[in-house]
């Protein structure tokens, strides 16, 4: 038997122990493994990013049929996670929301948060006149398309403005001037 064959029949007959030696020396030496790694990414990045590239594209639809399996599996335990989440962190999916909805359209989109929109309107509704100040609140204001993303509008910052919630519920999917002019003009 040859260097090779015996070490792969130790490595088979053995498992269990290396495992278990290879759990200890990562517990005990987090740091240096964790360089050794990012060094290793940081030399190979080139050659690593392009075998995952060629292993997703090899391995596409098991995975997805493996992610579905898994999704199904553990269907209320992901929703409970992304719930949560969500409630933590609302800035976070509100973004998220706004730009999956503009790559579904296909829409240019830039980032921007919702701070950053009310801070540049104008402190009062466009539409109704109301006051809801600069600061953004989520009871107070909501972030708005001027031209709606279902009509060809944009996720950039020129097509959003800060606008009253209630006058956002009734706009729905109208332009700025179709809404004006059924609710407030002649």
């Amino acid at each position: 038997m040859d260097m090779k064959e015996y070490k792969k029949k130790y490595r088979k007959e053995n498992a269990k122990r290396i495992k278990a030696y290879k759990k200890r020396y990562y517990a005990q030496n987090r740091e240096k493994v964790l360089e050794k790694q990012k060094e290793y990414y940081e030399s190979h990045k080139e050659e690593r990013i392009n075998y995952q590239r060629d292993y997703y594209q090899k391995n596409k639809s098991e995975d997805n049929a493996r992610g579905k399996r898994y999704y199904q599996k553990n269907k209320n335990s992901i929703k409970k996670k992304n719930r949560q989440y969500q409630l933590e962190n609302p800035e976070v999916y509100r973004k998220s929301c706004s730009n999956y909805r503009a790559r579904k359209r296909n829409a240019p989109t830039e980032p921007w948060t919702h701070e950053e929109i009310a801070e540049n309107g104008t402190g009062f509704c466009p539409y109704c006149g109301k006051e809801i100040g600069l600061v953004y609140d989520r009871l107070i204001m909501e972030i708005d398309h001027i031209i709606p993303l279902s009509r060809g509008g944009s996720n950039l910052k020129e097509n959003l403005e800060p606008i009253c919630c209630e006058c956002n519920h009734r706009k729905n999917d109208k332009t700025k001037e179709e809404f004006l002019n059924e609710n407030y003009g002649s």
